[in-house]
């Protein structure tokens, strides 16, 4: 006697709502990767003038590493700069970590490297702060 087949349901597609809640986490979702991946490009164009093929490669990687961004709004602002300064350590220091093992940091202007090591944590606490500021 052969097995009786379960039906397959499907659930019907539900509209997204697009409110001022769900714009702001949209933004801080995107917030701490668009920030650090950009800080690269800024430091790359300030100090060699282009953007190199692989500081994009290295952008992408850190936009993967930090996608999506945690909600910081509701976060006192020493918190906030504990954790954004203490999340750079971590990532920064497994780049560091990956690129040394792998010799990839050849590749790389140690100039640029140093300057957005600071820039990085720098700009993200003042693209929080600015969105804080914003939020209604």
């Amino acid at each position: 006697m052969p097995e009786r087949a379960v039906p397959v349901t499907f659930r019907r597609a539900t509209r997204l709502s697009v409110g001022r809640d769900q714009l702001l986490n949209l933004i801080e979702v995107f917030l701490e990767p668009l920030v650090l991946a950009l800080s690269l490009w800024v430091v790359a164009l300030i100090i060699n003038g282009r953007v190199a093929g692989h500081e994009v490669i290295l952008s992408l990687i850190v936009f993967s590493l930090t996608f999506p961004g945690s909600s910081r709004l509701t976060m006192p602002p020493w918190r906030l700069l504990r954790h954004a300064a203490l999340n750079w350590l971590a990532i920064s220091g497994l780049l560091l970590l990956f690129g040394y093992g792998t010799r990839y940091l050849d590749y790389f202007d140690e100039e640029v490297l140093r300057a957005w090591w600071w820039v990085a944590p720098l700009s993200l606490c003042v693209a929080h702060f600015l969105l804080r500021a914003a939020a209604p």
